[in-house]
């Protein structure tokens, strides 16, 4: 199975500190930002260059039963 997804987002902030902190920083904005979907970010191995290795800790409030019939209804 494979997928991508891509979209577009106009800034005034430059390419380069914004892909940094947008992906490379991620670990310490992704709590901070959506904090009722992510808890915690933890690296466990690497140092956020590519190949690093996450733990993403999710909070129980953003996963509904809706969703759990919804898995249901979508497997194959």
């Amino acid at each position: 199975m494979s997928s991508s997804w891509s979209f577009k987002v106009d800034s005034q902030i430059p390419t380069t500190p914004l892909f940094a902190s947008a992906f490379a920083d991620w670990h310490n904005l992704g709590p901070k930002l959506i904090p009722d979907i992510i808890t915690r970010i933890t690296i466990l191995f690497g140092n956020c260059s590519p190949g690093s290795i996450y733990q993403i800790n999710f909070s129980p409030a953003g996963f509904e039963e809706d969703d759990d019939e919804y898995l249901a209804e979508t497997e194959v």
